[in-house]
This record gives structure tokens, sequence and C-alpha cells, in this order.
């Protein structure tokens, strides 16, 4: 993945070793995951309450032209 003739002052081959090194490991890769995750779930959010208010609104509509029907209304 990384070339040898660019300079990563060892970044590269960065190993975890110190116990704050496993913390901030295990924190960044927590982090990750969990915006990855919150992510999928406002997007499955988004689209479940888009289809909720659409069928309300056809739902009240249909209501409201069966209330107008039966009042002699066309």
């Amino acid at each position: 993945m990384f070339d040898e003739s660019r300079d990563l002052d060892d970044i590269a081959t960065w190993d975890e070793r110190p116990a704050l090194d496993r913390v901030s490991v295990r924190l960044s890769r927590f982090l990750k995951t969990s915006s990855q995750t919150l992510v999928v779930l406002t997007a499955i959010l988004t689209v479940v309450s888009q289809l909720a208010l659409t069928g309300f609104a056809v739902v009240r509509r249909r209501s409201v032209r069966w209330t107008m029907a039966e009042a002699g209304f066309r």
C-alpha cells in the first residue's frame, strides 16, 4: 500500500505498545464503527419517517374526501 519512496515518519509501521496506545486505537475503532452505524440508522429513520408521513397524508386526504362526499360536496 505504501511505497518506499515516500517518507512517512514511521507512521505506516507504527505498532501499539503502551497501554495508552491500545486505548487510543480501541477508541478510534469504536468511534469509526459507531459513526458508520449512526449514519446508517439516520438514513433508515429518514426513509421510514418519509413513508409514514406519506401514508398519513394519503389516509387523511381520503378521509377528507369521504367526509366531503357524505356532506354532498364533489
